[in-house]
């Protein structure tokens, strides 16, 4: 077992940072949470941070975009988006729900990869802790996986900061086909979802992953000093 322990010290190491930062993917896609307790997009929306768009008031806003981040998390087809419609017509043209559909599918995966890290990470601990010499090892691999991410959604978070028009161009062209993400500033999407709306977001989601890296590193080191001093 000696010579298993670190190959799976590095499976805990590399998995942490991408499990920080997807677990905080549920909160960004969540459209309500109990009452009293604001969701993502009501508190980005009671902020003021632009102005209303000129289709929508602050509640049709609210509702249209509560719409689509359910469409994200649900089994609905994209017809749920296509047939909402207002005086003026359809709320959704078929270039934005050819995206939305391409979104779903790249949520879907997001999601399915956390839950398979958050599988290796519980069953290597497990492992881990079932073995002396694991046991003795787990601290310093936690602590190594939150100062690892630190390193890289530390620098990414400083990037998106500081260019964040790149960075937003960079991740589109990484994730979606060909121009399918623009659209026009008249368009529902740009409305409900203009850039500032997504540079508070990407700031928050490299703050809360920080943050949770922060938690477990601390909590990682208090262990090993423990563990040092039992020794």
């Amino acid at each position: 077992m000696k010579k298993a322990i670190p190959a799976l010290r590095w499976v805990l190491v590399i998995s942490i940072p991408f499990f920080l930062l997807l677990s905080n993917l549920y909160l960004f896609l969540s459209p309500s949470f109990p009452a009293g307790i604001l969701s993502y997009i009501d508190y980005e929306y009671s902020k003021g941070s632009w102005p209303l768009p000129p289709r929508y008031d602050d509640h049709e806003r609210r509702e249209v975009a509560k719409a689509v981040l359910y469409y994200l998390r649900s089994p609905e087809e994209i017809s749920y988006l296509g047939e909402l419609a207002d005086e003026d017509g359809p709320l959704f043209n078929q270039r934005e729900l050819v995206h939305l559909v391409d979104v779903k599918v790249l949520a879907r995966r997001a999601l399915l990869l956390h839950g398979v890290l958050g599988f290796l990470i519980v069953g290597v601990v497990v492992i881990l802790l079932f073995y002396p010499e694991g046991r003795k090892a787990l601290p310093d691999s936690l602590l190594q996986g939150s100062l690892w991410t630190f390193l890289l959604f530390g620098l990414a978070g400083v990037f998106a900061a500081a260019g964040f028009d790149t960075f937003f161009v960079g991740f589109h062209r990484t994730f979606f086909a060909g121009d399918s993400w623009l659209f026009s500033h008249s368009d529902t999407l740009i409305q409900l979802f203009p850039l500032p709306f997504w540079f508070d977001a990407a700031i928050t989601w490299v703050g809360l992953t920080l943050g949770e890296a922060a938690i477990l590193g601390v909590g990682a080191y208090l262990w090993g000093k423990r563990c040092s001093v039992a020794l």
